[in-house]
This record gives structure tokens, sequence and C-alpha cells, in this order.
């Protein structure tokens, strides 16, 4: 489906910033050669201050530093495709999140639910053939970890996420824990084995979640997606009111992208590129004393839109004979029903 990166980017940057806070300690490694008392001063930063971020730059009056502002550079068309045609889409995956509560759920600075274990083989998985429900089974050496983590928060909802091996990608959620297996929601597609292993994640429904997404189309409705792949430069500029402000978002800024770049690609971004420049603010901010960096962002993301094919419940033909050049023409209507 379509993306648009201004709300991926903001949705990152903004979640980032919250991760950091609930857990400054990203910052020592990120500042480790910075001075005691100086590390305690960016900790403060980041722990009182507010951060403003804006998609393009407010009006003078309503500039509120330090501020992150969005901008974009350019949007061009990189990767034509012919006729538009992206590929057949299934209408089951076609929601409208009129809510805002099924977009992705950041709640680490890595952009992914807060892992409770990982790296945990699977023994296998199957399919019950009366009831449908896939069932997990881990290698046995887990099993103590597993239950006590399980044990610390037994209303907790989890997802479990393949992460290597024999169908690496798949993410669901858990519905039932047993003491030596889990079942999912949905089913395995392919199913596991010794090869695979997994993450345990929380499962945070979005904070804006107030019910469920609409369905767009009927199951059987015939849709095709186009679009075309662009190629966008976008810059996110950091504004302080002295240099040091400027660093230090300008550094966490950096830190938040290159941690949450699967994130950002498994939205779309892909081949993200990274690449500061000193930038002079707006001209109608300069009677204010503001400082500025920017971040500039390089990469191809798809533009796409589902279109509903026409559909059809009967052909009628007619058919034409001539028995012989002296006898009329004979002429037969009939129709097949699909």
């Amino acid at each position: 489906m379509s993306n648009i990166p201004e709300s991926t980017l903001q949705m990152a940057i903004v979640q980032g910033l919250r991760a950091i806070r609930q857990d400054p300690k990203v910052l020592g490694s990120v500042f480790k050669n910075e001075k005691a008392s100086e590390l305690d001063q960016i900790r403060n930063f980041f722990l009182t201050k507010s951060i403003e971020f804006s998609v393009n730059y407010p009006r003078g009056e309503e500039l509120k530093i330090p501020a992150i502002i969005l901008t974009m550079q350019s949007d061009v068309e990189s990767d034509p495709v012919l006729g538009d045609f992206l590929g057949n889409y299934a209408p089951q995956e076609m929601y409208a999140d009129t809510l805002g509560g099924h977009g992705a759920s950041i709640s680490t600075i890595s952009g992914l639910n807060t892992k409770i274990i990982g790296n945990i083989q699977v023994n296998y998985t199957e399919e019950d053939p009366l009831t449908g429900v896939n069932t997990l089974y881990w290698n046995s050496i887990f099993t103590p970890e597993i239950l006590k983590v399980f044990a610390k928060a037994p209303s907790q909802s989890y997802t479990i996420h393949v992460i290597n091996g024999y169908g690496a990608g798949q993410k669901h959620k858990v519905t039932r824990i047993r003491s030596n297996s889990l079942d999912i929601a949905g089913s395995f597609s392919p199913q596991l084995d010794t090869s695979s292993y997994i993450d345990i994640r929380k499962t945070i429904e979005s904070e804006h979640s107030d019910g469920q997404a609409s369905r767009l189309y009927t199951e059987d409705a015939p849709l095709v997606q186009k679009g075309s792949i662009y190629e966008a430069r976008y810059a996110l500029n950091v504004l302080g009111s002295n240099q040091s402000e400027v660093i230090f978002l300008y550094a966490a800024i950096k830190t938040i992208l290159l941690s949450q770049r699967k994130y950002l690609e498994d939205q779309g971004l892909q081949g993200l590129t990274i690449q500061g420049a000193e930038f002079s603010p707006k001209g109608e901010y300069l009677p204010n004393v503001v400082y500025g960096r920017s971040v500039n962002l390089t990469f191809k993301y798809p533009f796409s839109f589902v279109e509903e094919l026409p559909t059809y419940s009967a052909i009628d033909f007619e058919v034409t004979t001539n028995h012989t050049m002296f006898d009329p023409c004979t002429t037969t209507t009939f129709r097949i029903t699909i």
C-alpha cells in the first residue's frame, strides 16, 4: 500500500524521543565521550524540555524551540512501471484506519514493542485439524525461563516474532500459553521447525485505538494495485536556543533513525541514507537567537492506490450462421453465466 513519508517519519521520531525519556541510558552510549556533568545536562535536557515537532515551518510567532521541523526537499518518480500496475491486491488486507488504532505501535527506540524474551528455538508447530488452532512448541530447555516471564504478568498480551530460520518474518498474537507451548491467532505459513527462532514481545495497542478498522472492500472484490516508486529527499531541521541543544537533538535523531532503520524499511522507506549539514533558519526567525542543523534523508518508497475492477455475472454471445449463399442467415443468441 501507499506510504505517506511524513506520517512514518513523525511517528518514528516522536516515539523514539519518548523512548529515550522512558529509558535515558541510551544517552550514555551516544555521548560516552562527555564528562559526567555534561552527561547530566544532556539527560536533564531530554527529560525536562518540551521538544516541538512540526511538518513544515509554522508561522513565526508560533515557533517554539527546541524544535524539529520536517520539510520535503524533492519527490521524484524514479522507477515507473508499465501501466502503473504494481500487482493484484488481497482484499482482506484493505482496511480504513478511521481511528488511528491500527498503525505501528512503537514502545522502544528500535521501533518494536518491548521484548520480553528472545532468540527462542522452536521445536515444531502444528495445526489442529478439527479446530484449526495453530500451536507452537518451543525447545524444552527454554521452558523454565519462558514460564517465569509469563508468570510475572499473566494478564499481559504477547506477540511472537519469527526472527530467524524457516518462516522468518511472521508475526502472530499469542492467544493461549501452556507449560510447553502456546497458541496463536491465525496460522503459520509456512509452519516452523527447529531452524526457526522467535522473540516474544509485549502486544501494545495504539494509544488512540477506540474501535475496529472499517473494511473498504468485500473479500471477493477484484482489486489491483496501481502506482509507482518515488525517490524522496526530506530534511529534519533541528532548531535550538544554543549550540548545545542543537548538538544533543542532532545526535538523538541520528540514533533514532539508525535504530529504527528496519521499522522504516518495513513501512516502505527503502534504501534510507542519512546526511547532516548546517543550515540557516528562515528569515522570519532571525530576530530570535536560533541555532540550527539539518538531518537530510534520501530514500525510495512506493506510492500506490487500489482500484476495483468491474465484475461481470454473465456474457452474452450472438452467433450468425450462413448456411448457403442462397439461404437466409440464422442468428443464435445465448448467455453464459459466470
